[in-house]
Formats: structure tokens, C-alpha cells, sequence
């Protein structure tokens, strides 16, 4: 399957949908397209020089089942209303130095999980379609190496507003930490991913 902005030429678009009809799918975790020199110089002639991504495919069989050494809230609920309340329209360092600026940044649905009374770690829903929905996991850095993103991830699949989807969790081929959250949690690899920007 491909998606092409509607920024790319006629022409150029034309081009990439023959090509990607050629491409086999990318079952291994270290496959590359076929054509990826052929993508990128079609999108080249269109005058700006084209950056790329590989990354990897993962679905969840089943929601999972929590960690309970964690306290873990959800959106959607009284706690996560508190939580968020508490903030106000200032996160705290700790998040804002993983790009969380405001409370609006946390995509619904989510789940955080709290060290004492800081959020140390957050699954959030970075895309949704009518059948599907994608997970993002952000943890603090004061916080990282503790298990914390598959606590939070466990947490977000068992969320109320998720049942009935099929979830997906995506990362780039370097982000080995990413990886080992896939290994721990026992999600089902689905393929690699190419996106060209």
C-alpha cells in the first residue's frame, strides 16, 4: 500500500504508483524497496531533495495484560482529568524536553504511567482510522531503562475507546530501545515501512 501527498506532481505520482505496484512486500526487517533509488528521483525532479525513513510494523494480538508495579491512568477517566487539571496549560520539564508543551499534546486516547506524582512515561494514540489505531511511546529521560514504555503501552492497548481496533505500533530500524519495548510486550512483526518526506 502507498499514500502520496497531494503536494507531488501528476506525473510524478503516476510514476510511484507503477513502481510500488512492482514492489514486492517487505517481510524482513532488514528489506529494502526495490525501487528506493527510482522514488527518490522522481521525487528529486520535482525539485526538492527528498529525505527518507525505513522503519518496522508491529501489531498487538490481544490487549495486554497491565504490570501492576506501575501506577498507570487513563484518559478518559476522573485520575486522567485530575491529572491534567493539575498541570493546567504548564507541563513539567521533564515532558516539555520530550516535546510535550501543553496538556492538548497528549493524543487521545493515552495512558501515563506515575513515578510518585510525575508522569514518567506516555502511550498516546499518534494515528486512528475507522479500524485502527497506532501507538506513540515517549518516556522521560530521568525515567528511561525501567520498563516504563511497555508498562504504558500495555496500558494504552486495554484502553476503553480502543476496543474493536486493530493497533499497530511502528518505529524506525535504528531505535533499538523501541525494539526491545516490540520484544517485551511479544507483538507480532507485520513488515517495514518506507516513507519518503
Amino acid at each position: 500500500m502507498a499514500v502520496i501527498r497531494n503536494d507531488v506532481t501528476a506525473r510524478a505520482a503516476r510514476r510511484l504508483e507503477r513502481l510500488v505496484s512492482e514492489e514486492p512486500p517487505f517481510f524482513s526487517p532488514h528489506a529494502l524497496p526495490w525501487h528506493i533509488e527510482d522514488y527518490l528521483g522522481a521525487l528529486r525532479a520535482t525539485g526538492s531533495p527528498p529525505d527518507h525513513r525505513l522503519g518496522l510494523l508491529w501489531t498487538f494480538a490481544e490487549p495486554l495484560p497491565l504490570i501492576e508495579e506501575f501506577q498507570l491512568v487513563w484518559s478518559g477517566t476522573s485520575e486522567g482529568k485530575s491529572l491534567l487539571d493539575r498541570f493546567g496549560d504548564a507541563m513539567p520539564a521533564s515532558l516539555v524536553d520530550i516535546g510535550f508543551r501543553q496538556s492538548s499534546d497528549l493524543w487521545e486516547p493515552w495512558c501515563v504511567a506515575l513515578i510518585g506524582d510525575q508522569i514518567a512515561s506516555i502511550a498516546e494514540t499518534v494515528r486512528r482510522g475507522p479500524g485502527g489505531a497506532e501507538v506513540g511511546v515517549d518516556t522521560a529521560k530521568d525515567f528511561r531503562g525501567r520498563g516504563l514504555a511497555a508498562a504504558t503501552t500495555m496500558g494504552w492497548s486495554s484502553h476503553d475507546d480502543l476496543k474493536g481496533l486493530t493497533l499497530f505500533y511502528s518505529t524506525g530500524r535504528e531505535n533499538r530501545s523501541s525494539q526491545r519495548v516490540t520484544d517485551r510486550l511479544g507483538l507480532r512483526f507485520v513488515g517495514s515501512t518506507f516513507a519518503v518526506l
